[in-house]
């Protein structure tokens, strides 16, 4: 964006009074800014023959032990997008496990699995007031699928995930951050 003609000069004589091409310009440099974080927060991604999360683990942490067999997933094609407000996701076929606890401070129990051809999510991030968390509220969705179980975290956030699959399934995702 150019610089109006002695805009910087009117700043620099009068930096206590503002113009009205002083707002305008400022308008049209804020807007541009929002649009150009709007676009770059989103945007559609997608990942095909993908892979997240970590293998087996054992190790010490917070005073405790963490003993897990596996977490995370793997699948052929994944389409998402997000921001500080929702999120959400399509995949094509996936397998989805966290079998795991975390014995120490902060406990995590998860035994949860699932087998799926498609799948979608959607979630929402409500910003409760006067503090600063933020309570998530999400369903996930699958068809043609087997699985399910239970995944309580108090680890890095404060975290419910249950569910049941048989050739139709859903989760319910209830998460304090």
């Amino acid at each position: 964006m150019k610089d109006p003609s002695g805009f910087r000069e009117m700043i620099a004589a009068n930096p206590n009074e503002e113009t009205e091409e002083m707002r305008e310009y400022s308008l049209a440099l804020m807007s541009k800014v929002n649009y150009n974080n709007y676009v770059k927060k989103h945007t559609v991604q997608s990942k095909t023959f993908y892979k997240e999360g970590e293998g087996p683990k054992l190790a010490k942490v917070d005073g405790g032990v963490k003993a897990q067999l596996c977490s995370g997933e793997l699948g052929i094609a994944k389409v998402y997008s997000g921001n500080k407000r929702a999120q959400w996701y399509i995949k094509g076929p996936s397998l989805n496990s966290d079998i795991g606890i975390v014995l120490a401070n902060k406990k995590k129990l998860a035994a949860y699995g699932k087998l799926s051809l498609v799948g979608a999510s959607g979630s929402i991030n409500i910003f409760i007031p006067y503090s600063r968390k933020i309570l998530v509220i999400g369903l996930e969705g699958d068809l043609f699928s087997i699985g399910g179980g239970l995944e309580v975290d108090n680890t890095v956030s404060k975290k419910i995930k249950f569910g049941v699959h048989y050739g139709i399934g859903g989760d319910v995702i209830l998460e304090v951050k």
